[in-house]
């Protein structure tokens, strides 16, 4: 009985930390402004930019479904997701949002928060994209 309830335990537990596999997830529709989507950067990529392998659990913390054939995190309410990814050099952390505010107020908030990410409007015009790339820490 006892092993029971441990085994359940540890898979409750083991779940907290992955946000919910969703074949149907999408993002919200709600937009973002500016200085919502740098915190939201901040929290998630910035904050685990030496590290990502810790994002997922960050997500699991927040309203986040994970699409299973992208990987893509998509918010609920929100129109905006993150992603993970590899480059030829280094592993990555992503996200696109929507806005309906001016994109210098779009990129500049982003900046104040991660100064040497890629940050830009996408083609689709109020929809923006930030990307860094992982710091490997000597261990």
């Amino acid at each position: 009985m006892r092993l029971i309830i441990l085994i359940s335990g540890l898979l409750m537990a083991l779940t907290a930390c992955t946000p919910q596999v969703d074949r149907n997830a999408g993002p919200g529709i709600d937009f973002v402004s500016p200085g919502r989507a740098a915190a939201l950067y901040k929290q998630v990529c910035v904050s685990n930019a030496t590290n990502f392998e810790n994002v997922p659990a960050v997500l699991a913390q927040m309203p986040f479904r994970q699409e299973p054939e992208s990987g893509i995190y998509y918010h609920q309410d929100l129109n905006l997701s993150f992603r993970l990814g590899k480059s030829k050099n280094s592993d990555f952390c992503g996200m696109v949002w929507a806005s309906v505010d001016p994109e210098n107020a779009n990129l500049a908030a982003i900046r104040s928060v991660a100064p040497h990410a890629q940050v830009e409007q996408t083609p689709i015009v109020g929809f923006f994209r930030a990307v860094i790339p992982e710091r490997k820490t000597a261990r």
